[in-house]
């Protein structure tokens, strides 16, 4: 079944290396596709499309096209009524090309992102041809990708693109901008196991793969994206010569610095909470409480402070 999915943003890939900056926290970036144009073929900043799956070319970048939803080629559409300016970006999915799309973040917030959450307007611009099939688009996130095309990817289901109109037993266009073929999307993913660092990078996509018959055109507009919530930040240079080890630690911590003056360690674990608050003794911290994980060190000496992520096995 060839889907369309049509998404008011769109997805950057492995060949576009533009990023969206998020420097503080439930400070969205926005994107509400309107700046294609009725007509245009040109990706919004720091979005982007690949093939993803499919007998065609694997990880192609792929081309977009406009449509009002009458269209059913598989790839990348920006999606609207003819000769209007409000937009979406989606995809059509098919036996050759199963659209895979997002973009990249940068963690600029200065502290370590522990949940993020994605809003956006769906609209439906043609409906699927299998009523006993209702299409879904699958949403993931990376925090070691370089592009769409490689790294871990972890599923977040709660922002699957979902088909509206479940019902329909033909494939025909319709109108996306009436309320009846539209829902919202609204999706918190919590990330404290593996967070997001300082400085780091996040990816995002969704993935259109193929179902049976002709599939349904969504899309997705007024895309919002937040950094919700975090912990301290990881400072490197402020005391010299510091030295916390071994990484992973299993009972023992040894912090040793350049001054050998006296220490105190305070460690957080990935929700902000601190765990433990001790001084160094003899260069040794120990850990033998606290459970498997990974946690933020502080550590303070004479007047100056440092942090460092602890991993305990």
């Amino acid at each position: 079944m060839k889907k369309i999915y049509f998404i008011g943003a769109m997805l950057a890939t492995a060949i576009s290396f533009g990023q969206g900056s998020i420097s503080a926290l439930n400070t969205p970036y926005n994107e509400n596709f309107d700046g294609m144009g009725a007509t245009g073929t040109a990706f919004p900043t720091n979005w982007n499309a690949i093939r993803g799956g499919g007998t065609g070319t694997a990880n192609q970048v792929l081309t977009m096209q406009a449509s009002n939803g009458s269209a059913n080629t598989g790839t990348i559409y920006n999606a609207g009524n003819t000769g209007s300016n409000d937009r979406s970006l989606g995809s059509i999915s098919s036996n050759s090309t199963f659209p895979a799309f997002g973009m990249s973040f940068v963690n600029n917030t200065g502290g370590i992102v522990t949940e993020f959450n994605i809003t956006a307007l769906v609209k439906q611009w043609r409906t699927g041809s299998a009523e006993t099939v209702n299409e879904s688009m699958a949403f993931s996130y990376s925090l070691d990708a370089t592009g769409l095309d490689n790294g871990t990817w972890s599923p977040a289901t709660s922002l699957n693109i979902n088909e509206i109109l479940t019902s329909t037993t033909s494939s025909v266009q319709v109108d996306g901008d009436l309320p009846a073929n539209q829902s919202n999307l609204n999706g918190t993913v919590n990330i404290s196991t593996t967070p997001w660092n300082n400085g780091a990078t996040l990816w995002i996509k969704w993935l259109d793969d193929n179902a049976l018959g002709n599939d349904s055109l969504l899309a997705i507009d007024n895309f919002a994206f937040r950094a919700t919530s975090s912990t301290l930040s990881i400072s490197q240079n402020n005391i010299a010569g510091l030295k916390v080890y071994p990484n992973p630690a299993k009972n023992t911590l040894y912090v040793t610095s350049d001054s050998f003056g006296a220490k105190q360690v305070e460690l957080f674990d990935v929700l902000g909470k601190s765990v433990l608050n001790t001084k160094v003794v003899n260069n040794t911290v120990n850990i033998s409480s606290l459970s498997k994980g990974v946690y933020v060190a502080k550590i303070t000496e004479e007047g100056k402070t440092a942090t460092r992520k602890v991993v305990i096995e």
